[in-house]
């Protein structure tokens, strides 16, 4: 008997990617998920529209519900910040969390806490303070302490930008 697997959200790289490897297994019936209409919808041929986002009140318990409804028996979260919320959730959602343990997840979803770990084991970036950035330091590069890739990066070159970046101020939406 296949198991089903919950893909979510399922129009991410990630998602595209399981979609690619698993798609043809008589071991897995893959079913995707999303909040937001894009071209998961396309890809899986069982799909599963609306779903709420991660970081609203009702994400967990609406996601148990399809999990009892559709007979899931894992969900892979295709998104960093899913893969530490459904591990943090997993025994509300009543199945399996395709992740590792949950204190490996929130390790490598913040940039302080990772670098605190890998510190003396391999090269990591000089993380500065605040306080401890001087006018001779800049230019600087910062980037916010949770996210991947270039995502809300910056390239700041006085004490002004660094201060109006801490603030929140001139944000890119």
């Amino acid at each position: 008997m296949k198991k089903n697997i919950l893909v979510f959200p399922c129009g991410s790289e990630i998602a595209l990617d399981i979609h690619h490897s698993v798609k043809y297994s008589t071991h897995y019936n893959l079913i995707g998920a999303s909040s937001v209409d894009d071209h998961g919808r396309f890809v899986y041929e069982n799909y599963i529209p609306n779903i709420p986002y991660v970081t609203d009140g009702d994400f967990i318990s609406h996601l148990s519900n399809i999990v009892k409804t559709y007979s899931i028996d894992a969900i892979y979260p295709a998104m960093d910040l899913v893969i530490t919320i459904l591990k943090e959730n997993e025994s509300q959602l009543g199945c399996k969390v395709i992740a590792p343990p949950t204190e490996t997840t929130q390790i490598c979803l913040s940039k302080d806490k990772t670098y605190e770990v890998l510190y003396d084991k391999i090269c990591t970036p000089k993380v500065y303070s605040t306080t401890s950035i001087g006018e001779l330091d800049f230019p600087v590069f910062v980037k916010p302490k949770i996210g991947y890739g270039a995502k809300g990066t910056k390239l700041l070159h006085t004490q002004k930008e660094l201060e109006r970046t801490i603030n929140g101020e001139g944000r890119s939406h």
